[in-house]
């Protein structure tokens, strides 16, 4: 199964629960996922298209390379 997630998923995730510092596990479960083609993220650059990039709270490119 695959799993599409906006950017509330992100927001509410860093503020309320997976803090970066807090639980970094949850975010490396994002990019590894991610990376499987299992997890993905919409990229709201204005032209409509999805794609499996995002900025992560650690500096990383999410779904870089992919």
């Amino acid at each position: 199964m695959t799993y599409l997630l906006d950017a509330n998923v992100f927001i509410s995730a860093s503020r309320l629960h997976y803090g970066f510092d807090f639980c970094p596990a949850f975010w490396d479960w994002l990019v590894e996922s991610n990376q499987a083609k299992r997890v993905f993220a919409i990229n709201n650059s204005g032209n409509g298209s999805l794609r499996n990039a995002c900025r992560c709270g650690h500096g990383r490119v999410w779904g870089a390379g992919s």
